[in-house]
């Protein structure tokens, strides 16, 4: 199983293309590991990738596309937890 991925324009992250099946409001995912689009044949996933002329697309195996976007979720969730932290501790409150 393959997957698709490339550099992201604005973030210092890694982008996967998603599949099309499961939501139509985007193309590209840096946190849902669970839209990543699986490709059976290595030709059919660079014949794929070879569309995509901007931000170094390359094909890579699933399970290492979704580790790498399970890592950036991990680590938004992360950065969310301690901005919270943060705020003192009647923060939670505005979240409910």
């Amino acid at each position: 199983m393959y997957a698709i991925v490339c550099k992201s324009r604005y973030k210092d992250e890694m982008l996967a293309l998603i599949d099309r099946n499961h939501t139509r409001s985007k193309w590209w995912t840096s946190t849902e590991s669970f839209l990543i689009l699986k490709i059976v044949s290595k030709t059919a996933a660079e014949k794929i990738c070879s569309k995509y002329l901007y931000n170094a697309a390359s094909v890579v195996s699933y399970n290492h596309a979704r580790d790498i976007i399970d890592a950036q979720s991990n680590e938004a969730i992360h950065r969310l937890a301690l901005a919270d932290s943060s705020l003192g501790w009647d923060a939670h409150k505005d979240n409910f």
